[in-house]
């Protein structure tokens, strides 16, 4: 394990500068057969090469992919409550392909906000068996949702954007603490969800499926494919 450590050391700048198109897994494996399971250390089991892997996470892969990371929760002081009829604040933060989007960007649609996580087994359930259906049967018709990932690791986010095959705009600020965005955007629980109206004012709060497809149908009549 000493000689892995000094490995991940020794290479810790070259793994913190890979681009996300830069086949850092295949670079990572490739680099590991050669200069560590060469000295002897094929004795590691599976279990002992996953836990390798997660410590090369831990020393810089979490950064590799927002490596533009820059501007994040704007300077915005927490809100005390977020209410019906409020106007949603703003939030621009990195897709998982490093862009800066802006929620403000998406005025003139209907749109969901939504605070999840990868590791939230509710959050999964809300995504795969009830937004999803409804996302494709609205989308076309002026209707967005707006994921915001409250993960602190990139790989964990992005592992599991693809697990649940979420098809919307996804943004994460995976180098801020997780607990800041909570605040700041009253989402104590997750998921929390805003649905937004055209002009980004609060219409409803942690709306289900049931009613979320009602208000849509209302919303959204006269925008028929």
């Amino acid at each position: 394990m000493d000689k892995i450590e000094k490995y991940c050391r020794e290479n810790k700048m070259r793994f913190d500068t890979l681009q996300p198109d830069s086949g850092l897994w295949v670079d990572i494996s490739t680099e590991l057969e050669k200069d560590v399971l060469s000295l002897n250390q094929r004795k590691f089991t599976g279990l002992k090469w996953a836990i390798m892997i997660v410590a090369l996470c831990s020393l810089g892969l979490t950064g590799i992919w927002i490596y533009q990371h820059q501007s994040m929760l704007f300077d915005q002081q927490p809100v005390s409550s977020l209410e019906k009829g409020m106007n949603f604040p703003d939030i621009s933060l990195r897709s998982p392909q490093g862009e800066l989007v802006s929620l403000n960007s998406l005025k003139g649609k209907i749109v969901l906000v939504e605070f999840w996580a990868s590791y939230s087994k509710v959050c999964t359930n809300e995504n795969c068996f009830y937004f999803q259906p409804i996302y494709h049967e609205y989308k076309d018709r002026g209707f967005e949702v707006f994921g915001v990932s409250i993960d602190t690791s990139a790989v964990e986010w992005i592992a599991g954007i693809e697990r649940d095959g979420l098809p919307w705009i996804q943004v994460a600020d995976v180098n801020g603490p997780s607990e800041d965005l909570k605040k700041l955007y009253d989402a104590d629980r997750l998921p929390t969800t805003y649905l937004l109206d055209e002009n980004g004012t609060i219409i409803d709060i942690n709306i289900n499926a049931a009613n979320l497809r009602a208000k849509l149908n209302e919303l959204l009549a006269f925008n028929q494919l």
